[in-house]
């Protein structure tokens, strides 16, 4: 038997082979969505417009991840969802939700000695 491994390139990065892989369209803003998280890519000067609906890889290493386009990698902002604020009822809102309040029943109506109309 022969030994059929290869030996590693010099410039080859072992981690960008052996990582998880995967494509993903970007935006119009720019956005693309990794693992329940999306990333704002910043592009180099005006290729912006270039960018849009363009093809991205992500790269899952160890340090976090990587985006890149034909060889190139881009920087990423992560994008950070607002916190949502306590809804308040204005008084129709408020007035409509009592409105939807189960009306009593006669049983409980007996229990309570409440007039009960048959």
């Amino acid at each position: 038997m022969e030994d059929a491994h290869r030996s590693v390139s010099v410039g080859m990065n072992l981690e960008m082979v052996l990582c998880v892989k995967e494509k993903r369209k970007l935006s119009k803003q720019l956005t693309l969505q990794f693992n329940n998280r999306c990333y704002q890519v910043k592009p180099k000067g005006a290729e912006a417009r270039r960018l849009v609906g363009a093809g991205m890889w992500v790269y899952q290493v160890s340090e976090g991840v990587v985006i890149e386009r034909n060889g190139l990698e881009y920087s990423y902002t992560i994008c950070e969802e607002p916190p949502k604020s306590k809804t308040i009822m204005d008084r129709k809102e408020l007035t409509a939700f009592q409105d939807k309040k189960r009306p009593i029943r006669t049983i409980d109506r007996h229990r309570r000695k409440m007039a009960v109309n048959f």
